[in-house]
Parts: structure tokens; sequence; C-alpha cells
């Protein structure tokens, strides 16, 4: 039996309001955050001055996250249509700006259409990883006081 309703009854949503302070730069020490968070599956390292973690699984499937700006640079899962059996099917080409990947946008609701993210430009900072060494890896990587992305590969 199917039921209908009116959208016209339904509360109208509202804009979401957001604040964020100016951002704030910080230097991010991939040796320190390798020697506080890496272990088996979890690299810390640095390419063209970008501060980035691999995360590895037993099966060889693999994530690179920029650890700036928590922008997904590179994800390699286990193929079974490969003879090496892995296949970059998400990455980002190299130029005067970085095209491609998978990053956060959050749009303030009160700005004309097309505004930028409210945390364009915002430095992100890694929290916490945790793993089940064999299966599992993720990275907390947050801005202080806002917002939490977790990332994983499985």
């Amino acid at each position: 039996m199917a039921s209908l309703i009116s959208f016209s009854l339904l509360p109208k949503p509202k804009a979401v309001r957001s604040s964020i302070s100016a951002p704030q730069t910080q230097t991010i020490n991939t040796e320190k955050l390798e020697d506080k968070f890496g272990r088996k599956g979890i690299k810390f390292s640095e390419s063209n001055n970008i501060p980035m973690v691999e995360l590895k699984v037993r099966n060889g499937s693999s994530l690179k996250l920029s650890l700036s700006d928590a922008h997904v640079l590179s994800y390699k899962p286990k193929v079974y249509w490969k003879d090496e059996g892995f296949e970059e099917v998400l990455y980002t080409v190299d130029g005067d700006e970085s095209r491609g990947g998978v990053g956060v946008v959050i749009v303030n609701g009160e700005e004309p259409k097309g505004g930028s993210s409210v945390i364009s430009g915002c430095d992100w900072s890694v929290k916490d990883t945790d793993s089940d060494a064999i299966d599992a890896l993720q990275v907390i990587d947050s801005i202080p006081q806002y917002i939490y992305q977790i990332l994983s590969t499985q």
C-alpha cells in the first residue's frame, strides 16, 4: 500500500550557518607524525613540499591523502582485471594547480551561488590513526574545532 505526502507540507530547509576563524598557517612535520602515528600500513611523507600520508592494507590497496587540505590524491584498489592486480582509479594531475582527486567542500548557504568553500585555505591536522594491521586503516584529519573527516581504506 502506497501513501502520498505533499511536499508543500514539509518544512522549508534553512540555510546552514557556519563560522570559522581566519585560516591559521601551520607547518606539518611529517617526521613527528611518522614517529607518533606511523605503523604498518600508515606512512607519512612529503612530496613537492606537500605533507601526505599513504594508507596501504594487506592486499595492496592504497590511498594517498594530502594532510594540509584533506585532499585524496590517489586511490589504488586491488582489481582482478589486471595482471598486476592494481589499478589507480582516482588520481590527481600535476600542473600549476593539482586537478582531480576528492576533496571536501562546504559552502555557506548565505553566500551567492558559486561562493567558495568555507574550509578552503584552512589547515588540517592529524588527530589520530587506527588500524587492525590487516584490512582497515584510518586517519582522523580535522580543522581545529570545526569539522572531522575520517578517511579509511579497506
